[in-house]
């Protein structure tokens, strides 16, 4: 939407009345999708797409640091994450982040609707610093995707110094991984280095038409991703796949 931002609200009471903080209002000229994530060390982390003055689209991250109460955050300066083409809105699909080294590794999925790939940004963080690295091409033809990382089950914590990557999406029909909910696993080495796996297709058939927005948790032991699924009797089922 033309001139809309984003706006935080926090809430004292257990989500009863909600106020909001007017000095973390992200102006972006037009926003339409967002992901926030709290890492381990409290950072607030928040990735948007956005079309400055109606141009070329961006992704966008920012690193929020809080005091030592943990009642107020500091926005950091924002970090180009990638820059798509003109008349085709980006969308962030997942952000996740977790501590690697002195600092921390940060991950933006999004799709680029210009090709339809679903693509990992990644980049690292010190205390003062956010730095871009690399994009690399995990889908090649989705409706969305969604990613999380080894963890001990509570989103934040890295399981056995391992943080292999876990991807998930919805494929589109007739391209190159085909209709259905598909999986991909990308394997950590020490360096660090991670090797993308082949992909693993879930379910093909009984999908609806509108598949939404695909989800995937890893709960310290599996990758577990929920999708509906057409019974034949004139509803849909929830599944839950894991792998």
């Amino acid at each position: 939407q033309s001139n809309s931002k984003l706006k935080f609200f926090f809430s004292t009471d257990a989500g009863n009345n909600w106020t909001v903080d007017a000095t973390m209002d992200v102006a972006g000229g037009s926003v339409s999708e967002s992901h926030i994530f709290i890492d381990l060390d409290d950072y607030m982390w928040l990735a948007w797409n956005s079309v400055p003055g109606g141009s070329t689209p961006y992704i966008y991250l920012r690193r929020g640091t809080p005091n030592a109460g943990r009642t107020s955050y500091t926005w950091g300066s924002d970090l180009a994450v990638f820059a798509g083409t003109i008349g085709f809105g980006l969308t962030v699909q997942s952000l996740c982040v977790f501590r690697e080294g002195a600092g921390w590794r940060w991950h933006v999925l999004y799709r680029d609707p210009y090709s339809n790939v679903c693509a990992d940004a990644t980049g690292y963080a010190t205390t003062s610093t956010l730095s871009l690295g690399s994009a690399s091409t995990i889908f090649s033809a989705m409706n969305g995707g969604a990613m999380t990382f080894h963890n001990t089950g509570d989103g934040k914590t890295v399981l056995n110094g391992t943080t292999h990557l876990y991807y998930t999406g919805n494929g589109l029909a007739g391209g190159a991984e085909g209709a259905g909910v598909h999986f991909k696993k990308s394997t950590w080495t020490a360096g660090p280095t991670w090797t993308l796996g082949a992909v693993r297709t879930l379910v093909s058939t009984g999908l609806p038409s509108g598949p939404g927005q695909p989800r995937i948790i890893f709960d310290g032991t599996r990758a577990l991703i929920p999708s509906l699924y057409d019974s034949g009797a004139g509803f849909y089922q929830l599944r839950i796949y894991e792998r």
